[in-house]
């Protein structure tokens, strides 16, 4: 189906886009992971979790979701073959996390688990078992994580902090250690919203809120995913950069700046199409309260669709919306 549309969900914050229009998204008043068609609006199955979903990663390979669970000492993993969902014990309340085409993943844990350090689990994902833990020094805050599809590069950036510190490392798959290549620091890094890696492993996007500075400020650097120090160019979202994803063939990113649904090319750095101005429900604060914020954006596995999720940011829990526009 071509065009575009707006779905109404439950109360969400993370969403994982599938193939021909489905997608998964975690229901925060009941605690389960949703499928629905957001294209075809219909209602697929769903997946009772112990605790309240936060943010997710999907295993394509073994057809595995994984779920931070918030507030709780585990990681729930859903067999999307199955139906099965079983939790994996961490040491502490994960925050974010990464998943390699390998079946491993990478789970930050709570700021407040070793600060003023920062604990990330390694982690067999079809084992379900926690394999080593390694520690940043004096990190002060809870971790973005990407990592590259044979996870022995993992980036790490600090969520909502100004002149903080990203880091990309060498992971060892066998000592289960940590080898610092490259850091950056300053204006670059001002509260950080998301961080994504192109599915080919060339293009790291680091989205901070106050963006990563240059002319115009708000943009959102194109960075070597080998060395993050340097930069291809950058995307112009406007204030304020929210979310981006990349396509499934690295060519095209999706973003947001909270309000509009933007697609730019990665090659030319300009739109791969006009951009859907005020996507988001938006509203000014005040009562009743229902300002909307879009805060995440994700293509589609097949690359058809670009989605993206507008939740509520001031009374909550309220209902979200899923926004879909079909690419090209």
């Amino acid at each position: 189906m071509t065009g575009s549309g707006k779905y109404g969900i439950q109360y969400a914050s993370q969403i994982v886009p599938l193939c021909d229009g489905w997608i998964l998204y975690g229901d925060l008043t009941s605690s389960r992971i949703r499928a629905v068609n957001a294209v075809q609006g219909v209602i697929g199955n769903s997946y009772q979790l112990t605790a309240v979903p936060g943010e997710m990663a999907y295993d394509p390979t073994r057809g595995y979701l994984f779920v931070i669970l918030e507030g709780a000492s585990f990681l729930a993993k859903v067999d999307l073959n199955t139906g099965v969902v079983t939790n994996i014990l961490l040491p502490a309340e994960g925050v974010h996390l990464a998943v390699a085409s390998n079946g491993f993943l990478f789970v930050s844990l709570t700021e407040n688990y070793t600060w003023p350090n920062e604990t990330i689990c390694y982690i067999d994902g079809t084992a379900g078992t926690v394999l080593g833990n390694v520690s940043i020094a004096s990190y002060n805050a809870n971790a973005f994580l990407a990592c590259n599809s044979a996870g022995t590069t993992l980036y790490v950036g600090a969520e909502g902090c100004s002149n903080c510190t990203t880091y990309q490392y060498a992971f060892n798959t066998a000592t289960y250690t940590l080898t610092q290549q490259y850091a950056a620091s300053g204006t670059y890094t001002t509260n950080g919203q998301d961080l994504v890696l192109s599915p080919d492993g060339d293009h790291l996007a680091w989205v901070n809120g106050g963006g990563n500075g240059g002319s115009p400020v708000y943009t959102i650097f194109d960075l070597f995913a080998s060395n993050i120090n340097n930069s291809y160019g950058s995307w112009n979202t406007g204030a304020y950069p929210r979310s981006a994803g990349f396509s499934p063939d690295s060519a095209n990113i999706g973003t947001t700046n909270g309000n509009d649904l933007q697609v730019f090319s990665v090659i030319t750095h300009s739109a791969s199409k006009p951009t859907w101005f005020n996507a988001s429900a938006g509203g000014v604060p005040g009562p009743p309260y229902n300002i909307y914020d879009m805060t995440r954006v994700r293509f589609s596995r097949g690359g058809g669709y670009v989605f993206g999720l507008d939740e509520p940011t001031y009374t909550t829990p309220a209902p979200a919306t899923i926004v879909w526009e079909s690419f090209p």
